[in-house]
């Protein structure tokens, strides 16, 4: 009987001595914490050697000062760890879990409360400490102040019961308590904003990583592979936490919430634990340029990895011997290899020669080889960095353009009901705000295209009457207000029709304008546009404005570069213009020149050698379209994102049209099996099912479906691609009201 006790103990070292360890949750039992279950149910903790309890939130305290208390050893906690951390608070990020957050506000959709900027006046319910610091650091960035304050209940139903106008909620599971409800809301979601912080964080003390870190790293590693489990079995992991831990929510809720959870946690885009320390120094960086951490707070002990044993390090005196006595071996096998050479010469003098052309012919062949391949190389390195660039800029301009989609939106909403004059005077301004942001959008790409030789030019015939009629519409009203005078000249010999790339052409006329216009506040703007005699389109463009001297003038076309300091501070701009001006002309095969001086004005002279064409038919119509009476007709709109459903909604209520909307592809292919339907309305990037999916699939199953591309992709290639599947149309965000009116017309008349 002996015998066999001492087997059972030897074969089971890990019955005694396990390592009693508190994990404390943030929040209540539900499939936000599955890792953590399943790796103490499926026993990984307790083979890594510790004995696990999991605590739920205690609503009352904070999990960061749990831990630091010592009544926890591990917690679960969010970015808020880095705003303690710059505080100088003792704590290690063990690993993370969540790449996302999934903390956000929620309010009823029939509030009208869609944004930070409906939030003044309101009550908001939060909690004012850190873990809500990314919804504190959104208060923040919109100077939201003017708001009641509501301590959180924790009680789901706060917007019903009328506690709350705005609450924080879990977009992992909250959002479902009132779809189950057929309650329509709102998400307001940080990371719209540009506030992108880490989700769920695993972190414990900076005393415990330094009196164990391989223990901490065996608890991290358990946590891991209890992640992968849950999330590739989560209906048994749901029924667990419904039976086990007594989870409020439905077993049908828990599942849903378990799909949003593996969104969040991305496994198939990253492993699960991925670090990236330039998301923490951002995320700082955003706590203190909002004053919500110090100044001079420092990361250095913020990761696991912080406290590695570095490498061995040679000791500088050691190293010099070594490399002392390398140097005097490497001399004395030189001074013996010169001796071998030269009695070798003596010996063999003919031959030598012989061979030694010979081998500078296969160097030199080689030589060129390798400068051939080096160049091959850096050639192919060079066009990747382009590449990469391209698509990096292309999806900042698609990440910058759905929100502009709801700011101009909504401006084109408001200006289209009664205002006060002062209320319309403020529109107009944040208008032009919004379009000059747009603008410098649209440089950063032409000067990305332009740096990686994908630009090309158009040749079509266009009416310059148009051009000039466009310039003239876009900047008579800044210089009225700015009280001087801007003329448009049409020479003696101009010409109205011409071939070439009219966007372009544009784009040199407005820039170099603009700027006359800009750096004018005395006098006058004129442009002068005529033929000269070669027959090329001459433009000049004098001003009476600030002018330049003549350092200035040598680096104008320079990129990210103005005249000065000041002129950057004063006026603004981003140095762009003047360098992509000068790039169109020159692929145009043409000049420019100027002339300036201090205080007394700037003039440019640009000469482009296009073709003359015939152009008489092409009119410019300035009538504003009114919204059109669709009346009887079905608009389907597939769009994930809430804010730009809304105002595609706002914008289409005056056509009386009957408006459906889905939230990705997957949705509007189920509704068309149910609805007759005349025109849709597709975004392109959504959850579930994209749009070139669901294109392709309307397309087969109801081709007489028109279906319009809604997209912030604005490249050139996207939009080929679109309309070569079978999208009829290319609508960008943001939305303009009067070419979404025309293509209802177009396509619903």
């Amino acid at each position: 009987m002996k015998k066999y006790i001492v087997l059972w103990l030897m074969l089971s070292p890990l019955a005694f001595g396990q390592e009693k360890v508190v994990l404390q949750l943030k929040w209540f039992h539900q499939f936000q914490f599955a890792g953590y279950y399943a790796a103490l149910e499926k026993g990984y903790y307790q083979d890594a050697g510790f004995d696990v309890e999991i605590k739920e939130r205690d609503i009352n305290t904070s999990v960061i000062e749990n831990v630091l208390s010592g009544k926890a050893d591990f917690a679960v906690g969010d970015s808020s760890i880095v705003a303690a951390k710059l505080k100088g608070q003792p704590l290690v990020v063990a690993t993370t879990i969540f790449q996302s957050s999934p903390l956000i506000f929620m309010s009823l959709k029939s509030s009208g409360i869609a944004s930070p900027y409906d939030f003044n006046g309101k009550k908001i319910m939060f909690q004012r400490n850190l873990d809500d610091a990314s919804l504190n650091a959104l208060l923040e960035m919109f100077n939201v102040s003017n708001y009641e304050f509501v301590a959180h209940t924790f009680n789901n139903n706060a917007l019903l019961n009328g506690t709350a106008d705005v609450m924080s909620a879990y977009r992992s599971n909250q959002p479902f308590i009132y779809d189950a409800k057929g309650i329509d809301y709102n998400i307001i979601d940080p990371s719209s904003y540009g506030i992108d912080f880490y989700g769920d964080l695993l972190f414990t003390t900076e005393q415990r990583v330094k009196r164990d870190l391989s223990s901490v790293k065996r608890f991290v590693s358990a946590t891991h592979k209890g992640w992968l489990y849950a999330l590739k079995h989560q209906q048994e992991i749901a029924q667990l936490i419904k039976d086990k831990y007594r989870a409020k929510n439905t077993l049908i809720n828990i599942l849903k919430e378990a799909k949003a959870t593996e969104v969040l946690i991305k496994p198939n885009i990253v492993p699960i634990g991925s670090v990236f320390p330039a998301r923490f120094s951002r995320a700082a960086q955003v706590y203190q340029n909002l004053n919500m951490a110090p100044e001079d707070g420092s990361l250095t002990g913020l990761l696991l990895r912080d406290y590695e044993t570095k490498p061995y390090e040679i000791n500088s005196r050691i190293f010099y011997i070594v490399l002392s006595c390398a140097l005097l071996f490497v001399a004395y096998l030189l001074v013996q290899m010169r001796f071998n050479k030269r009695l070798k010469r003596i010996v063999n003098e003919q031959t030598k020669t012989l061979e030694s052309n010979n081998k500078q012919l296969k160097q030199h062949v080689e030589l060129l080889s390798e400068q051939k391949r080096r160049i091959e190389v850096a050639k192919q390195k060079e066009e990747a960095a382009n590449n990469a660039k391209s698509l990096f800029l292309a999806n900042m301009s698609h990440e910058i353009r759905t929100p502009m989609n709801g700011v101009l939106g909504t401006i084109q909403l408001l200006q289209d009901m009664p205002q006060s004059d002062e209320a319309r005077d403020l529109l107009e301004k944040a208008s032009y705000s919004s379009e000059m942001l747009l603008t410098i959008i649209d440089d950063i790409l032409d000067f990305s295209k332009i740096n990686a030789h994908k630009l090309t030019l158009e040749k079509k015939p266009f009416n310059l009457d148009i051009l000039l009629e466009v310039l003239s519409m876009s900047l008579t009203p800044v210089a009225e207000e700015k009280h001087i005078k801007f003329s448009i000249i049409k020479g003696r010999n101009y010409q109205q029709g011409w071939l070439g790339d009219s966007v372009r052409v544009k784009q040199i006329l407005l820039n170099l304008s603009s700027n006359a216009v800009k750096f004018t506040n005395v006098g006058e703007v004129n442009v002068l546009v005529d033929t000269d005699k070669q027959g090329a389109l001459f433009i000049q463009v004098q001003d009476s404005g600030i002018g330049m001297k003549q350092e200035a003038i040598d680096r104008l076309y320079n990129r990210f570069e103005q005249a000065d300091n000041t002129t950057t501070r004063k006026y603004g701009g981003t140095g762009l213009g003047m360098s992509i001006c000068k790039s169109l002309i020159d692929m145009m095969n043409g000049s420019i020149e100027v002339e300036s001086k201090p205080q007394k004005g700037t003039t440019f002279e640009v000469v482009l050698p296009i073709t003359q064409a015939d152009v008489t038919q092409q009119r410019l119509s300035t009538k504003k379209l009114s919204a059109p009476d669709l009346r009887g007709k079905t608009v389907l709109l597939a769009e994930d994102n809430r804010i730009n459903q809304t105002i595609f909604s706002s914008m289409m209520k005056p056509t009386n049209v009957d408006l459906i909307i889905t939230n990705n592809g997957q949705e509007a292919i189920d509704m068309l099996a149910n609805k007759q339907v005349d025109l849709i309305f597709m975004d392109i990037q959504m959850p579930v099912m994209d749009g070139l999916q669901a294109q392709k699939i309307i397309n087969k199953l109801y081709p007489s479906i028109p279906v319009i591309a809604l997209t912030a992709n604005v490249m050139e290639e996207d939009i080929k691609q679109y309309l070569a599947q079978g999208f009829v149309y290319h609508l960008g965000k943001p939305i303009d009201t009067q070419q979404l009116f025309h293509r209802c017309l177009q396509y619903l008349s």
